[in-house]
């Protein structure tokens, strides 16, 4: 069966608009999932549209607001790397999408490393901030060479995985990171055997 994923959309700087790059609905796409493309809707929408779905990917966006820094897990964010972390490497850079700009180091015990199968990489990049305190329930699995976290993943939970570089940007390139999506939209395909959602419920917009 084909998983159900949403992915979320942002303003892409210009208010009163939601935007995402297609890189990440093929990516999705070339995982064998079926993608949904999720606007920003009211807080008690949200179950209604978590009913439908297998799994959830979070695109990247602009900056948000630093009130809302930790409200799902706690821990907090170096808001400005260049002006913060003496001696980092360059974290927002220009060119290509898919352009590899520096090093990241995987932890070797992680579930990234079991995905990717490689412990050092070269990754694009396009942020300005990055992690600071970890959330609960988080560990580290990837850091770039001047130690900014570059992936977090929760051990406990099915499959919550993230990176702080692009991978959807290699989906139509031979040097992808296709493995990543692969990964979610197979976990996505088992929670949808786990746990089928009801149709007759999900097409009156009950919540569970």
């Amino acid at each position: 069966m084909r998983p159900v994923v949403g992915i979320t959309l942002g303003d892409g700087g210009r208010p009163g608009f939601h935007a995402m790059r297609e890189d990440y609905v093929r990516s999705v796409e070339q995982a064998g999932a079926v993608p949904v493309v999720l606007p920003p809707v009211r807080a008690e929408d949200a179950a209604v549209l978590l009913d439908r779905l297998d799994g959830v990917l979070l695109s990247g966006g602009v900056d948000v607001d630093p009130v809302l820094f930790g409200q799902a897990a706690g821990g907090t964010l170096i808001q400005d790397i260049p002006s913060i972390v003496t001696g980092a490497v360059e974290h927002d850079a220009g060119g290509p999408r898919w352009r590899r700009v520096h090093r990241v180091d995987v932890s070797p015990a992680s579930r990234l490393r079991e995905i990717l199968g490689q412990d050092t990489m070269l990754v694009n990049s396009f942020h300005h901030q990055a992690v600071d305190r970890l959330g609960e329930g988080l560990v580290v699995s990837a850091r770039s060479e001047d130690g900014i976290v570059e992936g977090l993943e929760a051990p406990a939970s099915r499959f919550v995985l993230s990176v702080q570089w692009h991978p959807e940007s290699f989906w139509s390139r031979p040097d992808s990171f296709q493995p990543l999506f692969d990964a979610h939209a197979e976990a996505c395909r088992e929670e949808a055997l786990a746990c089928p959602r009801d149709p007759a419920r999900a097409h009156a917009g009950a919540r569970p």
